[in-house]
Protein backbone atom coordinates (compact mmCIF):
# COMPACT_ATOMS: atom_id res chain seq x y z
CA UNK A 1 0.00 0.00 0.00
CA UNK A 2 2.79 2.77 0.76
CA UNK A 3 4.26 1.85 -2.83
CA UNK A 4 0.85 2.56 -4.27
CA UNK A 5 0.44 5.87 -2.28
CA UNK A 6 4.21 6.49 -3.59
CA UNK A 7 3.06 6.13 -6.86
CA UNK A 8 0.21 8.31 -6.60
CA UNK A 9 2.61 11.62 -5.10
CA UNK A 10 4.90 10.86 -7.88
CA UNK A 11 2.17 11.02 -10.27
CA UNK A 12 0.34 13.97 -8.35
CA UNK A 13 3.92 15.81 -8.74
CA UNK A 14 4.15 15.11 -12.38
CA UNK A 15 1.11 16.75 -13.30
CA UNK A 16 1.90 19.80 -10.78
CA UNK A 17 4.55 20.28 -12.89
CA UNK A 18 3.28 19.62 -16.00
CA UNK A 19 0.28 22.29 -15.37
CA UNK A 20 2.98 24.76 -14.09
CA UNK A 21 5.38 24.39 -17.30
CA UNK A 22 1.48 24.33 -19.44
CA UNK A 23 0.47 27.65 -17.70
CA UNK A 24 4.21 29.17 -18.20
CA UNK A 25 4.16 28.28 -22.13
CA UNK A 26 0.27 30.15 -22.07
CA UNK A 27 1.71 33.11 -20.58
CA UNK A 28 4.61 33.38 -22.75
CA UNK A 29 2.17 32.98 -26.13
CA UNK A 30 -0.01 35.96 -24.49
CA UNK A 31 3.40 37.52 -24.22
CA UNK A 32 4.36 37.23 -28.06
CA UNK A 33 0.34 38.24 -29.24
CA UNK A 34 0.01 41.03 -27.09
CA UNK A 35 -1.46 43.67 -29.11
CA UNK A 36 0.48 46.65 -30.83
CA UNK A 37 -1.86 49.27 -28.52
CA UNK A 38 -0.35 47.74 -25.31
CA UNK A 39 3.62 47.67 -26.71
CA UNK A 40 2.70 51.22 -27.96
CA UNK A 41 1.61 52.46 -24.20
CA UNK A 42 4.22 50.05 -22.66
CA UNK A 43 7.00 51.91 -24.97
CA UNK A 44 5.36 55.39 -24.17
CA UNK A 45 5.69 54.46 -20.48
CA UNK A 46 9.80 53.59 -20.61
CA UNK A 47 10.30 56.52 -23.15
CA UNK A 48 8.48 58.77 -20.65
CA UNK A 49 10.58 57.43 -17.67
CA UNK A 50 13.88 57.12 -19.81
CA UNK A 51 13.09 61.39 -20.63
CA UNK A 52 12.01 62.16 -16.78
CA UNK A 53 15.65 60.49 -16.19
CA UNK A 54 17.82 62.50 -19.08
CA UNK A 55 16.36 66.00 -17.46
CA UNK A 56 17.26 65.13 -14.23
CA UNK A 57 21.11 64.20 -15.71
CA UNK A 58 21.05 66.80 -18.05
CA UNK A 59 20.41 69.15 -14.61
CA UNK A 60 23.40 67.96 -13.19
CA UNK A 61 25.71 69.09 -15.56
CA UNK A 62 27.48 72.38 -16.41
CA UNK A 63 25.69 75.09 -18.22
CA UNK A 64 28.66 74.53 -21.24
CA UNK A 65 28.21 70.63 -21.24
CA UNK A 66 24.53 70.93 -21.67
CA UNK A 67 24.93 73.58 -24.06
CA UNK A 68 26.80 71.34 -26.23
CA UNK A 69 24.81 68.14 -25.81
CA UNK A 70 21.38 70.49 -26.55
CA UNK A 71 23.14 71.33 -29.82
CA UNK A 72 24.28 68.24 -30.84
CA UNK A 73 20.82 66.85 -30.15
CA UNK A 74 19.61 69.56 -32.59
CA UNK A 75 22.36 68.37 -35.21
CA UNK A 76 21.24 64.81 -34.71
CA UNK A 77 17.13 65.94 -35.12
CA UNK A 78 18.43 67.48 -38.86
CA UNK A 79 20.42 64.34 -39.47
CA UNK A 80 17.21 62.22 -38.45
CA UNK A 81 15.10 64.44 -40.62
CA UNK A 82 17.54 64.27 -43.94
CA UNK A 83 17.93 60.62 -43.76
CA UNK A 84 14.23 60.65 -43.23
CA UNK A 85 13.94 62.54 -46.57
CA UNK A 86 16.29 60.74 -48.47
CA UNK A 87 14.43 57.31 -47.55
CA UNK A 88 11.31 58.51 -48.95
CA UNK A 89 12.95 59.51 -51.91
CA UNK A 90 14.59 56.21 -52.75
CA UNK A 91 11.37 54.57 -51.83
CA UNK A 92 10.02 56.48 -54.55
CA UNK A 93 12.44 56.21 -56.60
CA UNK A 94 12.19 52.30 -56.48
CA UNK A 95 8.37 52.73 -56.79
CA UNK A 96 8.52 54.17 -59.84
CA UNK A 97 11.38 51.57 -61.07
CA UNK A 98 8.73 49.04 -59.78
CA UNK A 99 5.99 50.60 -62.11
CA UNK A 100 7.96 50.76 -65.26
CA UNK A 101 8.48 46.97 -65.05
CA UNK A 102 11.87 47.14 -63.93
CA UNK A 103 11.85 44.38 -60.76
CA UNK A 104 15.79 43.32 -60.38
CA UNK A 105 18.59 45.03 -58.83
CA UNK A 106 20.50 45.31 -62.31
CA UNK A 107 17.32 46.25 -64.11
CA UNK A 108 16.56 49.32 -61.67
CA UNK A 109 20.42 50.36 -61.82
CA UNK A 110 20.39 50.46 -65.65
CA UNK A 111 17.10 52.50 -65.90
CA UNK A 112 18.65 54.80 -63.30
CA UNK A 113 21.60 55.45 -65.68
CA UNK A 114 19.24 55.68 -68.62
CA UNK A 115 17.28 58.26 -67.25
CA UNK A 116 20.79 60.46 -65.63
CA UNK A 117 22.10 59.84 -69.57
CA UNK A 118 19.36 61.66 -70.57
CA UNK A 119 19.28 63.94 -67.92
CA UNK A 120 22.54 65.24 -68.90
CA UNK A 121 23.24 65.12 -72.55
CA UNK A 122 27.04 64.94 -72.38
CA UNK A 123 28.40 63.96 -68.97
CA UNK A 124 31.84 65.26 -70.05
CA UNK A 125 30.59 69.03 -70.39
CA UNK A 126 31.29 70.44 -67.30
CA UNK A 127 35.58 69.21 -67.64
CA UNK A 128 37.45 72.02 -68.74
CA UNK A 129 38.81 71.59 -72.72
CA UNK A 130 41.55 69.61 -73.18
CA UNK A 131 43.95 72.73 -74.23
CA UNK A 132 43.69 74.29 -71.14
CA UNK A 133 44.67 70.61 -69.09
CA UNK A 134 48.30 70.63 -68.29
CA UNK A 135 49.94 67.42 -67.43
CA UNK A 136 52.71 66.75 -64.87
CA UNK A 137 56.13 66.47 -65.98
CA UNK A 138 57.80 63.38 -64.31
CA UNK A 139 60.41 63.89 -62.39
CA UNK A 140 63.27 61.79 -61.68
Amino acid sequence: MAKKQSKQGKQKKHLQKRKERDQKRTQQKLERIRTPKQQHQEIKKQLAQLNSLGEQLMARLPEDVRKKIERNIEILRGLEAEYAQEMERKRATNAALEKDGHMTLHEKVDAAIRANMKDNEDPFAELPPAENVVLAEKVD
